[in-house]
């Protein structure tokens, strides 16, 4: 009888997750945004997989409670519920709960204009200083030449020394004159003093030659990386890109990969986008919708999965939550 007892127990305490267990990190923990429909409120949900790859739900914010979504940032989420009503700030870390009264005091030094100011005291541009990305010794900015249109990357460090980066009228494949070129900058790589880059360029005949690129500023290196159509991100070690890149049929899907750096090893995860690592996880929202607009735009089917990179195994983050589901981020990331 006793041994009965315990087996139910278990059998109990299994069936209270949603699904198959997988080996994983300890305490990884992700946010999930839901809504009903287009005008119901949102739910916001903490998703955490513990060692033994088991899901456990926590409700941080309930469709009950008739709160919308009205903007988001990297390190929190505002919502609102009546226009006479302050926001919640839900913190994306953490998951805590904020009520702010008043407006944050904005920051007296801004200091793209001192870095503007900078870089206009020296030269001319056609377009630009515009798009600063800091680093610990300077920041990396876009801007045209004094007479052409092309719009390049440059750098500008603590001495006030300008550098251009990238010469993107001198690249690609295209043999006709160039109608415009520039270099978008995309993200840093981590553990690397480099950052990953996309190169433009449309010629007198209107066709496009598009690529991603590498720049160190170690030794101002400057090679191609694997192509995706989105913005890829790197995993936190800097050893791999996950991104989508569209397959060939008609109309054609986003599929994600993950790319190793140093092989090229290409995986292919499945239908999704918007990924995001943590650990040996790769979440993504779920995607299986032939309609395509552009590199822009990801349909996703508001379901969200997460792939164990070391296993290849995906679990669906999202079973067991009513609506449509999107994948916000993983919590401390």
């Amino acid at each position: 009888m006793k041994s009965l007892l315990i087996s139910l127990i278990l059998l109990l305490t299994v069936a209270g997750n949603f699904a198959t267990p997988i080996n994983a990190s300890p305490d990884e923990s992700v946010l999930l945004l839901a809504r009903a429909n287009d005008t119901s409120p949102h739910a916001l949900y903490k998703i955490t997989l513990d060692e033994a790859g088991h899901l456990t739900k926590t409700t941080l914010l309930a469709a009950s409670e008739g709160y919308t979504l009205v903007n988001r940032t990297p390190e929190a989420l505002d919502f609102v519920r009546a226009a006479d009503e302050p926001p919640l700030h839900i913190m994306i870390e953490t998951g805590e709960r904020l009520i702010l009264e008043d407006d944050p005091t904005p920051s007296a030094d801004d200091l793209s204009e001192k870095w503007t100011a900078q870089i206009l005291a020296q030269v001319t541009p056609l377009s630009g200083p515009r798009d600063f990305h800091p680093f610990s010794n300077g920041v990396i900015f876009s801007m045209t030449g004094p007479t052409d249109n092309f719009l390049n990357l440059y750098w500008l460090d603590s001495s006030g020394t300008i550098q251009q980066l990238t010469s993107v009228e001198k690249m690609g494949d295209s043999l006709q004159p160039l109608l415009s070129a520039s270099a978008e900058f995309l993200n840093w790589r981590p553990q690397f003093l480099s950052f990953l880059y996309r190169a433009r360029q449309r010629d007198m005949q209107g066709r496009d030659h598009n690529e991603l690129r590498l720049y160190s500023l170690d030794d101002f290196s400057d090679v191609p990386a694997p192509y995706f159509g989105k913005t890829p991100v790197w995993s936190a070690d800097g050893d791999w890109l996950a991104g989508v890149r569209l397959n060939d049929t008609t109309p054609p899907l986003y599929i994600l990969w993950r790319v190793e750096w140093t092989t090229r090893e290409a995986i292919e995860v499945g239908p999704g986008c918007n990924p995001a690592w943590s650990g040996n996880w790769l979440a993504y929202d779920g995607h299986d919708n032939s309609q395509w607009q552009g590199y822009t735009d990801c349909y996703a089917n508001g379901r969200v999965f997460a792939q164990n990179t070391n296993s290849g195994e995906a679990i669906e983050l999202s079973a067991g939550i009513e609506g449509y589901v999107l994948l916000i981020g993983w919590m401390g990331d």
